[in-house]
């Protein structure tokens, strides 16, 4: 048994014990067997099919040149419908065979090109759930401050009201 397996996509190496990429999720093979099992990996095939969309041809383009390292063919284009006055979108486009295998590897590209955004989700989702993005502790409703840490929350106390009575000034 060798001492480590590979991915036949990423090119990723593990210990021998693993049986699948982290991020591929492909079946893992001995050094030995990579080349035969990267001809045998899924073709790109099909219409080109819009996974993500941003506004940002930057942020897509990395996310699409992110997939390229994985293997999977991907392209950064402009949307159709956008106008100059609302700003250009941009989408990634993938063959079709190969959309379920991108979608699975964007999340890990975003996490490594964009760890602040993740980290700002992971605050959102934890103040969606009513806890303390800083130290967990249980928010009231209408908290303006953490009552554990003092992490000031944005409330209309810190200037945070925009107008808008549907989120009660939380925005």
């Amino acid at each position: 048994m060798p001492d480590v397996v590979v991915c036949p996509s990423c090119g990723a190496e593990y210990f021998a014990h693993i049986t699948t990429c982290h991020h591929c999720e492909i079946e893992l093979v001995a050094p030995e067997r990579l080349e035969e099992a990267r001809m045998n990996l899924p073709k790109a095939g099909g219409q080109l099919v819009q996974i993500i969309e941003d506004g940002s041809y930057e942020r897509v383009k990395a996310l699409a040149d992110g997939l390229e390292t994985y293997g999977i063919e991907a392209k950064a284009l402009k949307l159709s419908g956008n106008s100059c006055k609302s700003g250009a979108a941009y989408g990634i486009f993938v063959p079709e065979t190969l959309a379920e295998a991108a979608m699975q590897a964007i999340h890990g590209i975003w996490k490594e090109l964009f760890p602040e955004t993740v980290e700002s989700i992971s605050s959102m989702d934890k103040m969606n759930d009513g806890l303390c993005p800083a130290c967990g502790a249980v928010l009231t409703t209408m908290a303006i401050e953490c009552p554990d840490c003092g992490l000031n929350l944005g409330g209309p106390a810190a200037g945070g009201d925009c107008g808008d009575k549907g989120c009660g000034g939380n925005c």
